[in-house]
């Protein structure tokens, strides 16, 4: 493993676990479940549980030391490109896109295809399921509400736990997969996740949490619904954007509440910028290819 390509790592998954603490525990956050100075280490004990439980599944597709730290580098200046134009990117999309395109031109890998197909199917299901899960949650808490809040309350720290250990093994796990998988590599990727957590990632939470308001049973199926799309994706081994799954999960109970409970055009833009990922990723790394090669 070259140093390069672990410092380039290192750096990425600084990035990406600050962006995404307001993504895991927003949900518990936005519901008074968990204050802003709990969440980062709720959020960080579960990762390292999920990093070291299955990453095992993120098996990722080989590639030359030359353009895996390319392809790093500019995922990279896209990911810091977008932070600083305030443009919302997926850093997974771009470097995995990157990673899978890769394979399909030079070893008829085709994942590629497998992935895109399960990033948009999965942001579909998510939409259609969340209104009628919403409603019936709805439903049986009425029955006998104080008991439906304590469970619901309950379940909800569970799958908040295990949203943040999917996001571990899947996108934190994904980047240690791609040093090797050895335990060198493991140290700083830990240190850099949790620098990423307790330091920047603290400082958006808030205000992230902030752009959407959640009932209880509204916490419930985002976290539940999230967790089961990215721990699918984990088993089967394709990496996802988690920012995705959030907002189009809050797209989804947004129309089983009568009022809104986000800013519609901001989505739009959002989704539409995170998609465009995926075919910038793509171009980017066939001239990569061609250049090289």
């Amino acid at each position: 493993m070259k140093i390069v390509t672990l410092i380039l790592t290192t750096l990425l998954t600084y990035l990406i676990s600050s962006n995404n603490l307001s993504v895991c525990v927003g949900p518990l956050v936005s519901t008074r479940m968990l204050n802003e100075k709990n969440a980062p280490i709720f959020a960080y004990f579960s990762y390292i549980v999920g990093l070291l439980l299955q990453s095992k599944h993120m098996v990722h597709i080989s590639v030359s030391g030359t353009f895996l730290d390319i392809s790093l580098a500019i995922t990279l200046i896209i990911v810091l490109i977008g932070e600083v134009f305030r443009v919302p990117v997926s850093l997974m999309y771009i470097l995995s896109t990157s990673i899978m395109t890769y394979g399909l031109v030079v070893s008829n890998n085709y994942k590629l295809i497998y992935a895109v197909s399960y990033w948009i199917l999965s942001s579909f299901i998510i939409f259609i399921l969340c209104p009628p899960i919403l409603k019936i949650l709805h439903y049986v808490g009425s029955r006998r509400p104080t008991v439906g809040a304590s469970v619901y309350r309950f379940v909800s720290y569970i799958t908040s736990f295990l949203l943040c250990m999917s996001f571990g093994a899947n996108n934190i796990g994904y980047l240690w997969m791609i040093t090797g998988g050895d335990y060198t590599s493991l140290i700083p990727i830990l240190i850099s996740s949790m620098l990423g957590t307790f330091i920047t990632g603290r400082r958006t939470l808030n205000k992230l949490a902030g752009v959407y308001a959640l009932t209880l049973t509204g916490c419930l199926v985002v976290t539940t619904l999230s967790y089961a799309v990215a721990q699918i994706a984990t088993f089967i081994g394709i990496p996802v954007s988690f920012s995705v799954l959030l907002v189009c999960s809050l797209v989804g109970i947004s129309y089983g509440y009568s009022i809104r409970i986000i800013d519609y055009k901001y989505v739009k833009k959002a989704l539409t910028v995170l998609y465009l990922s995926i075919p910038l990723s793509f171009t980017l790394t066939l001239l990569t290819l061609s250049i090289i090669h």
